[in-house]
C-alpha cells in the first residue's frame, strides 16, 4: 500500500493498548493501517500471544503454543498503529488463496474501529471474494464477521475445535 493511500480512523477518544508487560502505551484519537514493516516483529509477537492467552475459546494448547514468526511465515500482513505509530493490530493474509489467515487487535481496542479498517484497507491488497477460517467458539469473531457481510459458506472441525469457513464476495 502507498504511503498516501494509509487508512485514517477516529478511535473515539484517548485509548489504551499494552505494548510489554510492564509498558502501556497511549494512543491519540487516529490511527492508520500500513504494511508490515520488520520493526513491527516483536509489538506484534505480543499483540498475538496476549490476544490467543486471553482467548477462552481456544484449547488451552493452543493458546501455549503460539508463535506469532511460525503462524504467519509466507504471509503479507497490514498492521493498523496509533498516532505514535506503534502497533495496535494486525492482520495476515495468504494472496494465492485470498485467505485471511489472523486478525488480532489489542483487547483494549475492540470495537474502536480497528478491525474495520484493517479490512477496508485489505480490499486495495486482495481482490474479492476473500475466505476465513472462525471457531464456532468465537463468539466476539463472528458475530464481528457477520456485521461486516460475511457469510458462512461450509463448517469443519480442527484440532482447535469446531470452525466455520466464512466468505466476504463484495465490500
Amino acid at each position: 500500500m502507498a504511503p498516501n493511500s494509509a487508512l485514517l480512523a477516529d478511535a473515539f477518544g484517548s485509548l489504551r493498548c499494552a505494548r510489554g508487560a510492564a509498558k502501556t502505551r497511549t494512543l491519540g484519537l487516529m490511527f492508520r493501517v500500513r504494511p508490515f514493516a520488520e520493526d513491527d516483529r516483536e509489538v506484534l509477537e505480543g499483540i498475538y500471544r496476549r490476544c490467543r492467552a486471553e482467548a477462552t475459546w481456544l484449547p488451552p494448547a493452543a493458546r501455549d503454543s503460539s508463535d506469532f514468526a511460525r503462524d504467519t511465515a509466507g504471509e503479507k500482513l497490514l498492521v493498523a498503529v496509533g498516532g505514535d505509530n506503534n502497533p495496535v493490530g494486525f492482520l495476515s493474509f495468504w494472496e494465492p488463496d485470498r485467505f485471511i489467515h489472523h486478525m488480532y487487535v489489542c483487547n483494549e481496542l475492540r470495537d474502536r474501529g480497528v478491525g474495520k479498517a484493517l479490512l477496508r484497507s485489505l480490499s486495495a491488497e486482495l481482490p474479492m471474494p476473500w475466505k476465513l477460517k472462525c471457531l464456532t467458539a468465537n463468539d466476539g469473531a463472528l458475530a464481528f464477521y457477520t456485521s461486516q457481510g460475511w457469510r458462512k459458506v461450509s463448517s469443519d472441525v480442527c484440532e482447535e475445535g469446531p470452525y466455520f469457513v466464512l466468505e466476504k464476495l463484495e465490500t
